[in-house]
């Protein structure tokens, strides 16, 4: 327990997190979701008109246009986020939420289209599938055949596909709501902490029991000044506690000649007084006085 690391060590990792990689992955994943998506409904544009379904082939021009736009925003934002220009990552933040809103409204318009036009639909899948072996999809998630039908199979066969459809379209776009949501949040804060680099690494403050480094300590001739700020001005005069230095003459004996302490000194053959040059010559003079 004394080893557990503190429990805002997870929230300073998750904001300190580089969104980078994901936002370069989920803009990948989308780009690449929505040109499939669009490449399919350009190809169902000549065989609506062929079969005479002018209002299936308008639909499926304007989706396929919509998904194009979404491939677009969203293979400028993998350009964007792997080149780290900030300019650049801040339109894709716009471009970002555009993206999001199209997506949910072509899945809007692939519901309302799917409940609208249903008899097109299944005269269209009728006809496709009557007398022909023929692989058809009714839908991305719908069931397909490759079999020749008669037409009455054909028509037990579309109501079921139509029927599965109907389920997939609207918990596709519930899908589609939630996701790009979250694409769209990520990806704004992506482009916040670009621009705003210490929102990512915010300033954390230290623990009251921890020492800083390099804590400067009161100086010594202001003990009171302990704590406080630079521009503390210590007193006027000494600091508390001065006392003068002591006078010489309390001062310890010396040794030797020529030491502070003249009671040993030596001058005409007595003690006291200062000393002369020939008893400074002399260096066992001091002996000898002490001797007699």
């Amino acid at each position: 327990m004394a080893d557990r690391p503190p429990p805002y060590a997870l929230v300073a990792r998750v904001r300190n997190a580089n969104l980078r990689p994901t936002v370069l992955a989920l803009s990948t994943i989308v780009g690449i979701w929505s040109l499939v998506w669009a490449i399919g409904f350009f190809k169902e544009i000549s065989d609506d008109k062929n079969e005479g379904f002018t209002k299936l082939a308008a639909f499926a021009l304007i989706l396929g246009i919509i998904y194009i736009a979404v491939a677009v925003i969203n293979f400028f934002g993998v350009a964007a986020t792997a080149m780290q220009r900030l300019a650049f990552i801040r339109i894709y933040s716009f471009g970002a939420l555009l993206s999001s809103l199209l997506v949910i409204g072509a899945g809007f318009i692939r519901v309302i289209t799917h409940f609208l036009l249903k008899s097109d639909l299944l005269d269209e899948c009728v006809k496709e599938v009557t007398g022909q072996r023929v692989d058809f999809r009714w839908g991305v998630w719908g069931p397909h055949v490759t079999e020749t039908l008669t037409k009455d199979e054909a028509s037990s066969w579309c109501d079921d596909a139509f029927s599965h459809d109907s389920w997939s379209e609207i918990v596709l776009l519930i899908a589609e709501i939630l996701f790009m949501g979250l694409i769209s949040w990520i990806v704004w804060n992506y482009a916040h902490a670009t621009s705003v680099p210490a929102q990512s690494h915010p300033v954390q403050t230290q623990n009251p029991y921890y020492t800083p480094p390099y804590a400067s300590a009161a100086a010594a001739y202001d003990p009171y000044g302990a704590g406080a700020t630079r521009d503390y001005a210590p007193p006027a005069g000494p600091p508390p506690g001065f006392a003068p230095p002591k006078d010489s003459s309390d001062e310890l004996p010396g040794y030797g000649v020529g030491a502070q302490d003249s009671k040993f000194d030596v001058v005409d053959g007595k003690r006291g007084g200062s000393l002369s040059k020939d008893s400074l010559d002399d260096p066992f003079a001091d002996y000898d006085e002490r001797r007699r």
